[in-house]
């Protein structure tokens, strides 16, 4: 994000994951790099000098070669990674990892939590929340009041203008897996939850109103080319911090869509066609692909739950 450099908290203890993801029909298949580009890539700072760095940032890496393996293998049977598609949802979208991703309006700035269910096995390495494969996300080139979710380092991270932050479980199983951000405009506090359970909490020095983005983006960081690879259900934004119990409390249940906060709520339950439903009073519909038909993702049954 142009010659500004920013700000890394990070967990220490990276886990490295195999390189694969899923294909439109649901199948396997491997994923190749994809090339840094854009702005951001030449931006990365390290303002933790003790933290686990890992690999060298945008590589793709393969848990059954590195040494941790055994524990991320661990990591992925724990209570931290939870397989809900028992329950039989109607629908989810899978995404290619090389085009895919979903559009719609930014609606919050200030306070906010963002969730998604996920299921992926693919990541790239980094040490900013626009090195990873964008998840819910809202950037803009440069340095900007901008912020974002990806799958770093095998982690879940979120970051704003500043500050990178990143789960401590490794959330690339293979399995469902829910994710969750929490930003508090008033004192520049940030949040990350992987399965209701927070993990991670900082503050950064931003408390400004991150509306420097028109759209979020759904799977992929568009402006570097870093994709999503894997499903992803039951995307909710909301204009609220919400907390932990909260978080956990909601997120295996199928909403209404006019819960107090509730900003943008998308199902992904339409199982066709070129966009995706909210189905809140927002009506803010999704754009698979943002118009493009190569770069829709592909609907698939069932969903996380």
């Amino acid at each position: 994000m142009g010659w500004v450099r920013r700000g890394v908290l990070l967990t220490s203890g990276v886990a490295l994951v195999a390189a694969c993801g899923f294909d439109g029909a649901g199948g396997r298949f491997d994923a190749e790099p994809v090339a840094d580009g854009g702005d951001e890539a030449s931006a990365s700072a390290d303002s933790s000098p003790d933290a686990d760095e890992g690999p060298a940032d945008g590589a793709l890496f393969d848990a059954a070669n590195d040494a941790n393996a055994d524990a991320s293998a661990d990591a992925a049977k724990d209570a931290s990674t939870v397989d809900a598609s028992e329950a039989g949802s109607i629908a989810a979208l899978a995404f290619d990892g090389v085009d895919d991703f979903v559009r719609v309006l930014r609606q919050v700035q200030a306070d906010f939590t963002l969730e998604a269910w996920i299921k992926t096995t693919t990541s790239r390495a980094g040490s900013n929340f626009y090195d990873g494969l964008g998840v819910i996300y809202a950037d803009v080139s440069g340095s900007a009041n901008d912020f974002g979710t990806s799958i770093l380092n095998g982690k879940f991270a979120f970051g704003t203008v500043d500050l990178t932050i990143q789960s401590s479980s490794t959330v690339t199983s293979g399995l469902w897996v829910h994710v969750a951000a929490v930003r508090i405009q008033s004192s520049g506090t940030m949040r990350v939850f992987v399965n209701g359970t927070q993990e991670t909490q900082t503050t950064s020095g931003s408390t400004a109103l991150l509306n420097a983005p028109t759209n979020v983006n759904f799977g992929g960081n568009t402006i570097d080319s870093r994709y999503f690879t894997g499903a992803m259900d039951e995307v909710r934004i909301w204009n609220v911090a919400r907390t932990a119990a909260q978080i956990q409390g909601a997120m295996k249940t199928r909403l209404v869509g006019n819960e107090p906060g509730l900003v943008g709520y998308w199902r992904f339950d339409d199982g066709a066609g070129n966009v995706a439903t909210d189905s809140t009073a927002s009506a803010n519909t999704g754009s698979l692909g943002g118009g493009t038909a190569a770069a829709r993702p592909a609907w698939i049954s069932p969903g996380a739950f």
